[in-house]
């Protein structure tokens, strides 16, 4: 072999080492980004996730007041609706005979 030869081989098989170190260093990169992306997905995931939840507690903590309130309204309605029949009954008019059964 001639000299032009070896080195044309030298060259070629330096290249070939440039080339499989770049595919080895590609596959690391995407490798990497693999992972990363994979992290970055089950963190945005779970703090999604976490949102819900405390969306979730926010409507069932309404909802509970929310009831307690409407308990309170309808008691109060009631004791309102009694104190009205009762000024009804002790304001109305006498009937017309001069009897009032509902007056005591």
């Amino acid at each position: 072999m001639t000299e032009y030869e070896t080195a044309s081989l030298a060259v070629q098989h330096a290249s070939l080492a440039v080339e499989e170190a770049s595919l080895t260093a590609t596959y690391w990169q995407t490798g990497v980004s693999a992972v990363t992306s994979a992290l970055t997905l089950a963190v945005s995931s779970g703090l999604v996730l976490y949102g819900f939840r405390l969306m979730r507690q926010g409507t069932e903590q309404r909802r509970a007041e929310m009831d307690v309130a409407a308990a309170a309204a309808e008691q109060r309605h009631a004791e309102s609706m009694v104190a009205l029949t009762e000024l009804i009954r002790r304001t109305s008019s006498p009937r017309p005979d001069g009897k009032n059964p509902e007056r005591t």
